[in-house]
């Protein structure tokens, strides 16, 4: 668990503001922050400062040490569906979230994801550039993605309300591409708002839990995941094979020259950000240069803060440190 001074020792370089830091911290979720490294944390805590304009999302993806698994953290403003378009915009891309973890602050209206995602596929980079649009419009807009979902019993869900209007709710099924796109959205159709996620996948097994604000009715969630036939779980964990995934889109250019690179980050964020998140990284990794090799996707800042000239850069480093 990443503690509040590895965390503000990493961001000491950075614009953003130690009381921001220490706000965001004490408030945070504690099982948001168990299991996740300092640099996690600080890469999430970089996205937050500026603060947000109307309708921006602030992302950044990178590979990590497994072959076709990407992680991608992002910030936003909170509002009902938001895990829901994430994970809907990904399985447009013919990809599935295997782990990720949320968490808002909604005294500031922000909101944290940090996910994991897989591909069904080694030999073809997913095309980011297109992604990114996709992000921006079921983030920012509030666009509705829909993608193809088709429920595969068996399914467990449980929901124990809490104090304060509060339910927890825990999903184990068959994981899928549109699962967790499946269950936000029903979570957001039935005015339950997701305060807290956490979701796991081991082999074909999906385990998703949530702290939502509402009340949540198991058999009926159970119903839509897996099916108006299948046996609700009583006893035994939901399993069950996975089924076809739908290839990801190819990328033609500089994408698929970046297939050569040991690493690669992207980012679509604010330019004070973009800096943060790298020296973020200088402090985890001293040893390391970084070197921006292209810088595309103008964005357009409004309001009085200052106007980027770019929300996206690719930057190339080491995969592992020394």
């Amino acid at each position: 668990m990443a503690t509040v001074a590895e965390v503000r020792g990493l961001l000491a370089s950075t614009t953003v503001p130690d009381d921001l830091i220490d706000d965001l911290l004490s408030s945070a979720a504690a099982t948001w922050l168990m299991g996740a490294s300092a640099e996690s944390v600080a890469m999430d805590l970089a996205l937050c400062h500026p603060p947000l304009a109307q309708e921006e999302v602030r992302a950044r993806v990178e590979t990590i040490s497994r072959p076709a698994h990407w992680q991608l953290n992002l910030v936003a403003h909170d509002r009902p569906g938001l895990l829901a378009g994430t994970a809907g915009a990904l399985a447009l891309h013919g990809l599935s979230i295997e782990q990720a973890s949320a968490t808002t602050w909604p005294d500031r209206g922000l909101a944290v994801q940090r996910v994991t995602v897989t591909s069904p596929t080694t030999d073809i980079v997913p095309d980011w550039d297109a992604f990114g649009p996709d992000l921006r419009e079921a983030l920012g807009q509030g666009v509705r993605h829909e993608p193809r979902f088709v429920p595969v019993p068996p399914v467990k869900v449980t929901a124990a309300p809490d104090v304060g209007g509060r339910t927890a709710v825990t999903v184990a099924a068959a994981d899928t591409i549109g699962l967790l796109w499946a269950i936000a959205s029903w979570l957001a159709d039935h005015d339950c708002n997701i305060e807290l996620a956490a979701v796991e996948t081991t082999g074909s097994l999906a385990r998703d839990t949530f702290v939502v604000v509402g009340t949540v009715d198991a058999a009926a969630l159970a119903t839509a995941l897996g099916g108006p036939q299948h046996r609700p779980l009583l006893d035994r964990e939901a399993g069950g094979s996975r089924p076809p995934r739908a290839p990801p889109t190819t990328r033609k250019g500089l994408w698929s020259r970046l297939q050569l690179c040991p690493y690669w980050g992207a980012s679509w964020t604010h330019p004070r950000c973009a800096e943060s998140l790298k020296r973020v990284r200088a402090q985890c990794w001293p040893a390391f240069t970084h070197s921006v090799s292209e810088v595309f996707s103008t964005v357009k800042v409004q309001g009085e803060r200052e106007t980027g000239s770019s929300s996206m850069a690719i930057i190339d480093e080491m995969t592992t440190p020394p």
